[in-house]
């Protein structure tokens, strides 16, 4: 039954986000819409399916739900860059780290709790600073280092740090660093 009712919430969820797109270039009168917004508005209207698909999901906490919204904006960044020259790069060293991404309560996490707001006001500031510069290209980086988020391990291994650059699509392109990254993702067995 739940695969026959991804056929209606497909179409459901296709149609919001076709709605919702519409409705933001009638509101904002943009001269086009990023690919980005498209996948975003997508993933965004297929969250509240989860549970209808995914029991389990039915019983979960808000920091699963907080994973989704995560997971569903990091998807929607690397999507369009897939078919991109260094996309498949690109997306790969995404799902490293989106693959052990987990979120963390930092209420309940002794005393790391009073690093956590200079580590998420430090985050937040860089992503000013990215729209400020217009620097579109590092939106996954900074996104893959959602303090909440990013699994720790990979940042106290040279393998984690030689894998972020990966996701920059610049980077991902460059024949040297595919090779300087390659190498990492073959070594990153021991993260």
């Amino acid at each position: 039954m739940r695969l026959l009712a991804c056929i209606p919430l497909a179409l459901l969820v296709n149609l919001a986000r076709v709605m919702s797109v519409a409705a933001y270039h009638i509101t904002f009168y943009p001269d086009w819409e990023s690919p980005q917004l498209h996948y975003f508005a997508g993933f965004a209207f297929l969250l509240p399916c989860v549970p209808f698909l995914v029991s389990a999901a039915r019983h979960c906490d808000r920091l699963y739900w907080l994973e989704l919204l995560y997971l569903a904006t990091a998807l929607s960044l690397v999507t369009p860059l897939i078919l991109m020259p260094g996309g498949a790069l690109l997306a790969l060293c995404s799902f490293v780290y989106l693959a052990q991404s987990q979120c963390k309560d930092w209420c309940h996490a002794g005393a790391s709790w009073l690093i956590f707001p200079w580590l998420m006001l430090l985050w937040l500031m860089v992503g000013v600073a990215i729209a400020l510069a217009a620097s579109e290209s590092l939106w996954i980086p900074w996104l893959l280092l959602a303090p909440t988020l990013v699994n720790q391990t990979l940042l106290t291994r040279p393998e984690g740090w030689l894998i972020l650059p990966g996701t920059i699509s610049a980077l991902a392109m460059h024949d040297v660093w595919k090779i300087v990254v390659m190498g990492s993702l073959a070594g990153k067995h021991h993260c």
